[in-house]
């Protein structure tokens, strides 16, 4: 999700796309399966800040958590529509 007044590059169809670099370590991602922590806020490489599920990056978690550089696609209404591996 986008806070308010952040405006990121729009694309076809109103949705938005954010580059982010993500680092989470296993413990951070523990602390999500024990119902600590349920978003993630990151800036993208333009410094925007963007806050989505930690539940998106399920499919991307290895046993050190997530690390790498990440497309998310935002709609319209500010909810995270795909998350892909850039």
């Amino acid at each position: 999700m986008l806070p308010p007044g952040m405006s990121p590059s729009s694309s076809a169809g109103g949705t938005r796309r954010y580059t982010v670099e993500i680092v989470l370590t296993a413990q951070q991602i523990e602390n999500f399966y024990a119902g600590q922590v349920s978003a993630v806020w990151v800036r993208d490489i333009r410094g925007v800040a963007v806050q989505f599920p930690l539940s998106s990056l399920r499919q991307f978690v290895g046993h050190n958590g997530v690390h790498g550089r990440f497309v998310l696609t935002v709609g319209s209404d500010n909810r995270l529509v795909s998350i892909a591996r850039a």
